[in-house]
C-alpha cells in the first residue's frame, strides 16, 4: 500500500520523530540533507563534477545547504545562489555549523553550464503564486541544462493540491517520510519525472491518507443467474444527451450488473444495444418502477429541469443512488443520505454544490471532499486530475489516472461503473473504491496504446 501526507500532516509527523526519537529539528534536517544526496547519487549513478544549488529563505533552503555540504565533502565544484535572506533559524543554524559553505554563496546568478541543478527554493511550504524574484529565478532554473533536483517538492507547486502557475520541472525530486498530495496531483504530476522518499522509517500511518491501489473483488459462482447478479436502472438522457444515459447503461452492464435498464426521457432512443432494457419516461412521471433492491444511476444526460423533478421523487425514498451529472444541481443543501449513495462530482459540480469558486475546490480539494461528506453524509467521489474518494469520513485517493480520462463521457461511463459494481457485489468503499481503480486504469492502459483520439466508447471495450 503507498500512503499521501498532507502539508499539515507532514509537520506534524515531523514533530511526532522529534519527540518520539529524541532528537532535534536541527539533527532532523541534517540526516534529510544527507539523504537526500545519497539518494540522488544512487539514482544518478556518480559524482557530479559541477552543481548548481538555488536557495530560497525557509527550510527548504537548509536541506539545500546540507546537500552542498555533502557535495563539497566528495570533490564536487558547488556554487550556491542565494535568493533572498534566510528567515528560518534551522537554516541560519547549518549555515553557522557549515562555515566553508559561506564561501560558494552568492546573490548574483552567472549564467554557465552545470551538470547537476538543485531546486531548493520554495519546497512543502509554498502556497499561492511564486514572487516576482522565485518566479523570474524559476524560469531560469527550466532553462538551464544539466540533470535537476528538487528537493521536497518542486518550487512553485502546492503540496496540499498539486497547483502550480510558475513551478520547477526536474528529472528527480527527493521528499521525505512520504509523497506529498501535490506530487500526484494537477501541475504536480509533470513536475518531475521521478520521485524517491528517503526518511521512510519515520513514516506513521496515522497521519497519512492510502492511495487505493488494486484489490481483487469475488469471481461468479459457478451456478448463478441473472437476478442473482444485481439491477441497475440508469434514469438519463434529455433531449440531445440521450448517448451520456447509453454510456451508462452499457458501463453498468460491462461492469458485470445481470441486469440494466435505461429509463430515457426523450421519446424515441436511437443509440440502443439489444442487451440493455430500454422505457421512455416524462420527468412528469410518479417514478413507480423506482424499486429498492435497484441501484440507480441518475444524472447522466439530463438538464437542470429533469433533473430537479426526477430528484424530488427519488431523494426521498431508500434507495441506492449513484448520483452524477445533471442530478447533482437538483440536490437540496445538505441532506443524510445514510450512506447509501455515491455522489460523483467534477470540480466544477461540486464548486456549486458548496458555493465555492472552481479556483477554490482546485486549491483546497481534500477540505472540499470532506465538506460535501459531512453536507450529505454518504460516499463522494471528486474527479480532478486525482479522484478523491470519502467514506466514512475517511479520504483516499485513485492516482492511477490518465489525461485520457478527460474526455466527454468519461464521467458517465464512471457512474455506471460504479452503479454496476455496487448492483453486482454490494455499496461499500472497497466496491466503489475499485470501480474508480478500475476505471482510472482503463484510461491509464487506452492512453498508453492510443495516445490520442480516445473516444468514451473505448472504455467500454
Amino acid at each position: 500500500m503507498s500512503y499521501l501526507l498532507t502539508k499539515s500532516s507532514t509537520y506534524e509527523l515531523e514533530l511526532q520523530v522529534i519527540e518520539k526519537f529524541k532528537i532535534d529539528k536541527i539533527t532532523l534536517m541534517l540526516e534529510a540533507g544527507k539523504a537526500t544526496w545519497h539518494q540522488f547519487i544512487r539514482y544518478y549513478g556518480s559524482i557530479p563534477k559541477t552543481i548548481a544549488i538555488f536557495l530560497g529563505s525557509g527550510n527548504n533552503a537548509g536541506d539545500g545547504l546540507v546537500f552542498a555540504n555533502e557535495a563539497l565533502k566528495h570533490g564536487c565544484l558547488v556554487d550556491v545562489i542565494q535568493i533572498e535572506d534566510f528567515k528560518s533559524d534551522l537554516t541560519k543554524s547549518v549555515l553557522k555549523e557549515n562555515a566553508r559553505l559561506k564561501k560558494h554563496i552568492s546573490k548574483t546568478f552567472v549564467n554557465k553550464k552545470y551538470e547537476v541543478v538543485v531546486d531548493a527554493m520554495l519546497g512543502l511550504g509554498f502556497h499561492g503564486s511564486p514572487d516576482k524574484p522565485y518566479e523570474l529565478i524559476i524560469q531560469t532554473f527550466n532553462e538551464l541544462s544539466g540533470f535537476k533536483l528538487a528537493i521536497d517538492l518542486p518550487s512553485g507547486i502546492d503540496a496540499d493540491s498539486g497547483i502550480g502557475q510558475t513551478y520547477c520541472l526536474v528529472d528527480l525530486t527527493v521528499t521525505y517520510f512520504a509523497k506529498k498530495i501535490g506530487h500526484v496531483m494537477a501541475h504536480g504530476k509533470e513536475a518531475s519525472n521521478k520521485i524517491i522518499i528517503c526518511l521512510k522509517h519515520y513514516l506513521d500511518l496515522k497521519f497519512t491518507l492510502p492511495i487505493v491501489q488494486e484489490t481483487s473483488l469475488p469471481d461468479r459462482l459457478a451456478f448463478v443467474h441473472k437476478y442473482q447478479c444485481g439491477e441497475v436502472g440508469v434514469i438519463a438522457g434529455s433531449e440531445g444527451m440521450q448517448g451520456a444515459g447509453w454510456l451508462s447503461a452499457m458501463a453498468a452492464l460491462r461492469a458485470d450488473a445481470g441486469i440494466v435498464r435505461y429509463y430515457h426521457i426523450i421519446r424515441a432512443l436511437t443509440m440502443l444495444d439489444p442487451a440493455i432494457i430500454t422505457q421512455s419516461i416524462s420527468s412528469d412521471d410518479d417514478l413507480s418502477f423506482l424499486k429498492q433492491n435497484v441501484v440507480y444511476v441518475i444524472g447522466p444526460g439530463l438538464n437542470h429541469t429533469d433533473a430537479k423533478t426526477i430528484m424530488s421523487k427519488s431523494i426521498h425514498k431508500d434507495l441506492q443512488l449513484v448520483i452524477d451529472a445533471g442530478a447533482l444541481y437538483a440536490l437540496p443543501a445538505s441532506y443524510d443520505f445514510n450512506h447509501q449513495c455515491v455522489l460523483t462530482p467534477h470540480i466544477g459540480e461540486a464548486a456549486h454544490l458548496l458555493q465555492k469558486s472552481n479556483e477554490y475546490v482546485l486549491t483546497h480539494p481534500i477540505e472540499c471532499a470532506l465538506s460535501l461528506y459531512h453536507k450529505y453524509q454518504t460516499y463522494i467521489v471528486l474527479k480532478s486530475s486525482a479522484t478523491i474518494f470519502v467514506h466514512e469520513g475517511f479520504v483516499s485517493l485513485i492516482v492511477n489516472g490518465h489525461p485520457s480520462l478527460a474526455t466527454a463521457g468519461s464521467g458517465d461511463v464512471l457512474a455506471g461503473m460504479i452503479g454496476g459494481y455496487i448492483a453486482r457485489y454490494g455499496i461499500s468503499s472497497n466496491t466503489i473504491s475499485q470501480a474508480i481503480f478500475n476505471h482510472a486504469n482503463i484510461g491509464h492502459q487506452l492512453g498508453i496504446e492510443k495516445k490520442s483520439g480516445i473516444a468514451s466508447t473505448d472504455f467500454l471495450e
